[in-house]
């Protein structure tokens, strides 16, 4: 039952984000009106890098370009109230500006870019639910499949005195490794060695992930099969077959999860 809670409490707090985008002016007659919105490749997948084209509603005529940023989101602010159309690919719709800003999100995954809310708080509560009874974590959020396959494999480093290792599957699967050593001798007190000593921590997990931004940098979200999930900001780090993730280097051992 606190399982099911914490999920139903979770939908809550995904649509509470789903319905506010980054914070928008007010508009006004002196400054003018803003025309923002999210595109989506369906309605749980960000499309970063769309181009969104403002057209003038009655001549068809192209006033403005915007591509979606990250999060998918886009904006046209300084509009005069009138008839305008925002056209993502073959998708077209109208808008009317009056006295307000105008907020529009576009599924691609629908003929008319209508964006279906109410599936996408049914998919998330569902993935809880399905984490809950079986143990194994369900993956949520935005995906850039071709970006996964890009960066899916073994990625291993050692720094100081520990050793990570992440395991990015191409299936979806995650793992992740780290073991620290520590060692160090002990002395009489005349200075003289009598022993040495060693120890090891070491820690792991594994669940889902998925990746957004693009080879040069990004961020990946991981949900664990024990409940929790963390978030990996990655970056180049100007060295062949090499990352930082979260600051730390790592290389691709394996295209694959050894």
């Amino acid at each position: 039952m606190t399982r099911l809670l914490a999920a139903i409490c979770m939908v809550g707090i995904a649509s509470l984000l789903l319905t506010s985008c980054a914070s928008v002016p007010a508009g006004s007659a002196d400054t003018g009106y803003t025309v923002h919105g999210y595109v989506g490749k369906d309605s749980q997948t960000a499309a970063s890098g769309a181009t969104v084209l403002l057209l003038n509603g009655s001549t068809g005529q192209a006033l403005a370009t915007d591509q979606t940023d990250f999060f998918g989101k886009f904006d046209f602010p300084g509009l005069q109230p009138g008839h305008y159309q925002l056209k993502v690919g073959e998708i077209v719709q109208d808008i009317v500006v009056t006295t307000e800003n105008v907020r529009r999100d576009i599924d691609l995954s629908d003929p008319q870019g209508s964006m279906n809310y109410a599936a996408a708080g049914t998919k998330e509560l569902t993935d809880q639910l399905t984490a809950a009874a079986t143990g194994k974590a369900v993956a949520s959020g935005p995906n850039d499949t071709e970006l996964a396959s890009q960066i899916a494999g073994t990625w291993w480093g050692y720094s100081g005195s520990t050793e990570t290792k992440i395991g990015l599957c191409p299936d979806g699967s995650y793992a992740d490794f780290s073991e620290s050593g520590y060692s160090g001798t002990m002395h009489d007190a005349g200075g003289n060695q009598t022993g040495a000593w060693g120890t090891a921590s070491q820690s792991g997990g594994s669940g889902v992930w998925t990746i957004q931004g693009t080879t040069d940098s990004g961020t990946i979200s991981v949900n664990y099969d024990n409940g929790g999930s963390a978030t990996i900001e990655f970056q180049q780090c100007g060295e062949t077959g090499c990352l930082l993730f979260d600051g730390r280097k790592l290389c691709r051992t394996s295209a694959q999860c050894e």
